[in-house]
């Protein structure tokens, strides 16, 4: 849904000038089957980049074309690149993501991919998710970056699913702990003083 309003605003958003560098930008530097598989997820990227014509003719023919693998890497590559383009035009390119205690497994590893991926510098990810909620996924997500701004290699079982992570994604691979910053913040509940404050500015704001 982010992303689709996203791609359906950029042209408002950027001049006629930026727009078309960007459109030409992303043309040039995702090939077809990329472009392809994003058309699906992200239908109005049609906006920015029409459906290549060389790419498959349904929807359908283009998942069934690939082995789940493959269509993984190709999801994942198409996706760093696209939001690598996204950074250098908007320069930077904030995202957030609410409520990733609810995100599958799939969601993770592309969010994964995104935040390892040091060729982009101006990109910036905030998330939000309730500690007591958390799914492993996520949790190994954020202990493995933990480790990479650290500088540690962390374990075997680490190690091997970063390299297959890295191998899915079709990108080259990450040195650790380069240009990842790491910030954690955790908010406790409100206090009973704050909520009557809250309740006391919405009631003023009504009259």
């Amino acid at each position: 849904s982010a992303f689709q309003d996203f791609c359906g605003q950029a042209s408002d958003i950027l001049g006629k000038e930026a727009f078309d560098q960007f459109q030409e930008e992303t043309a040039k530097n995702l090939d077809p089957q990329e472009l392809g598989f994003l058309h699906i997820i992200i239908p109005s990227l049609s906006r920015i980049v029409p459906v290549p014509t060389t790419s498959t003719e349904t929807d359908a023919h283009v998942r069934n074309s690939f082995k789940m693998n493959d269509q993984k890497k190709l999801l994942h590559s198409g996706f760093v690149k696209f939001i690598r383009l996204a950074g250098a035009t908007f320069c930077p390119l904030v995202i957030f993501l609410d409520d990733l205690q609810w995100a599958d497994v799939s969601s993770v590893d592309l969010l994964k991919v995104l935040i390892s991926d040091e060729v982009n510098t101006n990109l910036m990810v905030i998330g939000s998710y309730r500690s007591n909620e958390v799914k492993d996924d996520l949790l190994e997500m954020l202990d493995d970056l933990r480790m990479r701004q650290n500088g540690t290699a962390g374990s075997k079982r680490q190690l091997l699913k970063r390299e297959e992570s890295r191998r899915l994604s079709g990108l080259p691979n990450q040195d650790v702990g380069t240009n990842l910053t790491l910030t954690e913040l955790s908010l406790g509940n409100l206090s009973v003083e704050c909520v009557q404050d809250l309740i006391m500015d919405l009631r003023s704001e009504e009259h």
